[in-house]
């Protein structure tokens, strides 16, 4: 195979560092059902973040715990509330869903995690970190 590559001098950073913290507006790419090391029923949600990054979340609506599992319903509650549902029946349906997220930074700094959903509001940009609404092509390409 004949390659004509003419290599860059410095390579492209690709950053992992978390998000800063604030509302974004993302899509859901996907829905995964899991079990957790516990052995407990989760589901595992990945989102497209306006800036092209991806975070996910875990629901531990399986979990042993009343207040965990609680707070997983409650949270796949407010997730369906934000993308216009007004019953989830199945995770599936969550898949493809746009709103907004609130991204936190996790403690020691190096992950985000969402811990908010709101619905996307085309007149008003997300507080301070986002683009304006009206200009979100990507939420269009998935």
């Amino acid at each position: 195979m004949k390659l004509d590559l003419e290599i860059p001098e410095e390579e492209e950073t690709i950053t992992f560092e978390p998000l800063p913290a604030g509302w974004y507006a993302a899509k859901i790419t996907s829905v995964e059902d899991v079990t957790t090391n516990a052995g407990d029923a989760a589901v595992k949600i990945f989102f497209l973040v306006e800036n092209g990054r991806t975070v996910n979340s875990w629901l531990n609506l399986g979990h042993s715990a009343p207040d965990t599992k609680a707070r997983a319903i409650r949270d796949v509650e407010s997730l369906g509330r934000a993308g216009g549902l007004a019953r989830v029946g199945d995770s599936s349906e969550l898949d493809g869903l746009s709103m907004e997220i609130r991204l936190t930074i996790k403690e020691g700094g190096e992950w985000n995690e969402v811990n908010g959903y709101r619905r996307l509001v085309s007149s008003a940009p997300p507080s301070g970190n986002a683009a304006p609404k009206g200009n979100t092509p990507w939420l269009a390409q998935q």
